[in-house]
């Protein structure tokens, strides 16, 4: 009969090494001895530990692994992987494959572990004092600096890389969530606000099926207000009123129904009445005038 193991592992020092190195046996009860790559006897302590909850959650070959894994190969991994169709769209990998070549030139020759937040904030920062720069047949051409959102762009692009290597348990932990951007950035997305006219415009020139869509999205985005007191199309003297629109009777969804701020209709003061008895409001009669739209 075999001996029972008193520990599952221990930590010893090397008379050729001034490093604590660690012993212990994998789930196969194969007996492993590696360097802990520290001095301090606590931080050796952590890294045996370590090893012995990967061992007992089945992880201790992956871990390994990502010890082993440069950002590199790791970045040519996702660029492989998980950023080509059908994953994800054409224009996406070809931005993705734009931030990884500056990214691979900071951290490329880097062990995976060894990429730190102040790291990446250093990174930003020397990208944000570069300038561009142009290939032209009379050799490079340099231009203005580089733009905050470009930046900001390299940056999501690898949040996204370290998130995958998370889930994969190749990092405990992603060092971009610590990482506060040098500047701060307006207008990163310019959302464009489809005027009265210009709705009218596309449902017009448009087929069936695309017109339907614009009524509908039209409706939804009232959607805070369809669900109160219907109003009868007598008390309205609009010349196009949208279908299924109905008049708030709360406070919230009036004042939200107040900033949508339609351009077809403006309303008089006192347009709503408050009746205490119910806590609703009440419309006030003769009070909606109409505008062009």
């Amino acid at each position: 009969m075999a001996r029972p193991i008193e520990q599952d592992g221990a930590v010893y020092r090397r008379q050729d090494s001034s490093l604590w190195w660690m012993r212990y046996r994998d789930r196969q009860g194969i007996l492993r001895k590696e360097s802990t790559g520290v001095n301090d006897w606590q931080a050796a302590q952590k890294k045996l530990r370590e090893r012995l909850n990967a061992r007992d959650g089945n992880i201790l070959d992956i871990v390994r692994r990502g010890e082993a894994l440069n950002f590199g190969q790791w970045a040519d991994f996702f660029l492989d992987n998980y950023s080509k169709p059908p994953i994800r769209e054409l224009k996406t990998h070809a931005a993705n494959l734009r931030a990884a070549k500056h990214l691979k030139l900071a951290f490329g020759a880097r062990r995976l572990l060894d990429v730190t937040a102040d790291d990446i904030e250093l990174f930003l920062r020397e990208r944000l004092r570069q300038h561009i720069r142009t290939k032209t047949k009379s050799g490079y051409h340099e231009r203005g600096p580089v733009k905050p959102s470009t930046v900001h762009q390299e940056l999501r692009v690898l949040r996204r890389m370290l998130n995958v290597a998370v889930r994969k348990k190749l990092l405990p932990s992603n060092p971009c969530s610590s990482v506060e951007f040098p500047v701060a950035i307006k207008r990163l997305f310019k959302p464009h606000y489809v005027t009265w006219s210009e709705q009218q415009r596309i449902e017009r020139h448009s087929p069936h099926a695309c017109a339907t869509s614009c009524a509908s999205s039209r409706r939804q985005a009232c959607g805070s207000i369809r669900n109160f007191c219907p109003c009868g199309r007598t008390n309205w003297t609009l010349p196009m009123p949208p279908s299924g629109f109905r008049i708030p009777k709360r406070r919230m969804a009036w004042r939200r129904f107040r900033s949508l701020r339609l351009p077809w209709m403006r309303f008089e003061a006192n347009f709503l009445l408050l009746d205490r008895a119910t806590g609703c409001f009440r419309v006030r009669e003769q009070s909606v005038s109409t505008a062009n739209p």
